[in-house]
């Protein structure tokens, strides 16, 4: 059975492992039973049928009827906290009901008919048609790219007094082309230039220039793509939107260390998408990586990650340039880190950006973690100023800003955060010993 650290590590938020907590007592059900196979049980609600949980711990896998499509739900990750709590007092043992075995049949079904093993003309069809969808997908990029150019120069032409009072439309008009053109990555990007003004009211058009001129890079690198290094290749697609299997580098033999969970970030996408950043740092390799997983309406993303954790676990780098991003072949909770070190000045830490923009210049999020800063408020902005008396842009809101302020009092503290578009976003620092998130 799962241990109590196991059935938390599942959760895809607090507030869910919080209502589950509460639910996590017999007594709060109307049956609560168990057999080798499965956990089941109906809890009341607010309808009026009770609603049935089901859990298959050959998965684990999960099924309610409760209107939250978030799974584990609190009710399913209820069972699985009584469970590992106390199996024997929590749950009687029981023969399944009709509605877990339907439910159980139907798995193991599609479980078998997923490991039928396929005909040497399956796969051959399977992998001309992939080939076909591929090249197909590939003139569609393409062309797109050289429309990217066209418009691009065509931004530069018209100048930055233009681009200031233009519609937001217009940026969306032209995401959605690149949507059609199979450059999903490169629309987003595109997208969020509308909100350059507001984000960046001081200096916006720089960093509006600065945009369009390695979108523009990359244009140039897309259509040279035979000259330039494999690594970067794959990068070039990945920014596109080009996805890699999971199952494939799975496959492959990953870096096993106890990672700590320095901070993470959610962002709310287009079409009911979340998409979450986790970075992690490890005790022995002392490498910075991320974890980077979507959540399709309330789904829930696939493992949980509290920051503040440790983890031991085995990550598998996706290929690039700079390698960040990484996929997860086991985890396991792990003992609490005594210390982590960090950039110990900005000068380390900007030597070591402009070394990893020098391999892949599209990076977009890059980790710091930098020690012995204060931050401070100057000239209507908040900044970082480091134990060289060195500067550095923080982008943080009035609240937070001041926040960080009050937590340092005055005194040098450990900061992590991401660098994007020239500034540092805090999302945890260490301070007389202890770690706190934002």
């Amino acid at each position: 059975m799962m241990t109590l650290e196991a059935v938390r590590q599942l959760t895809p938020d607090d507030g869910t492992l919080r209502r589950a907590e509460s639910l996590a007592n017999p007594r709060k059900w109307i049956i609560a039973e168990r057999n080798e196979r499965a956990l089941w049980g109906e809890c009341s609600g607010s309808g009026s049928e009770p609603y049935r949980a089901i859990v298959d711990m050959n998965g684990p896998a999960y099924k309610c009827t409760c209107p939250i499509k978030r799974f584990p739900c609190k009710h399913t990750l209820a069972l699985l906290l009584m469970v590992a709590d106390n199996p024997s007092q929590n749950f009687a043992q029981n023969i399944q009901p009709q509605y877990v075995t339907d439910w159980i049949e139907a798995r193991d079904k599609g479980t078998a008919a997923k490991s039928v093993p396929r005909t040497e003309e399956q796969i051959a069809k399977s992998e001309a048609t992939k080939e076909k969808k591929w090249a197909e997908r590939l003139e569609s990029m393409t062309e797109g790219i050289t429309d990217v150019q066209h418009r691009l120069l065509d931004m530069l032409r018209e100048g930055v007094a233009y681009l200031e009072n233009v519609p937001p439309q217009y940026f969306s008009d032209f995401a959605a082309r690149l949507v059609d053109a199979k450059l999903g990555g490169l629309s987003k990007r595109v997208k969020s230039w509308a909100h350059f003004k507001a984000k960046y009211p001081d200096n916006w058009y720089e960093k509006l220039l600065a945009e369009i001129g390695s979108l523009y890079l990359f244009t140039k690198a897309f259509q040279s793509f035979d000259a330039i290094p494999e690594a970067l290749q794959d990068d070039l697609f990945v920014q596109s939107g080009v996805t890699i299997k999971k199952e494939e580098l799975l496959a492959q033999k990953g870096i096993e260390d106890d990672w700590f969970v320095l901070g993470q970030v959610e962002t709310r996408e287009e079409d009911n998408l979340t998409s979450r950043r986790v970075w992690l740092v490890g005790r022995e390799t002392g490498k910075m990586v991320l974890v980077l997983d979507f959540a399709f309406g309330n789904m829930g993303f696939p493992s949980a990650w509290l920051t503040g954790s440790a983890y031991r676990a085995e990550v598998v780098h996706y290929p690039s340039a700079y390698p960040l991003r990484v996929a997860v072949r086991t985890v396991d909770m792990a003992k609490p880190f005594a210390q982590i070190v960090g950039y110990q000045n900005f000068t380390q830490f900007l030597n070591t950006y402009s070394n990893a923009v020098g391999q892949n210049p599209w990076l977009m999020d890059f980790p710091v973690l930098v020690a012995h800063v204060v931050p401070v408020f100057s000239n209507k902005n908040f900044i970082l100023i480091d134990k060289n008396k060195d500067e550095l842009p923080m982008r943080a809101d009035y609240d937070l800003g001041w926040k960080l302020i009050a937590m340092s009092g005055g005194n040098p503290i450990a900061i992590f955060g991401e660098w994007q578009n020239g500034e540092l976003y805090p999302l945890s620092i260490f301070a007389e010993g202890r770690f706190l998130k934002l």
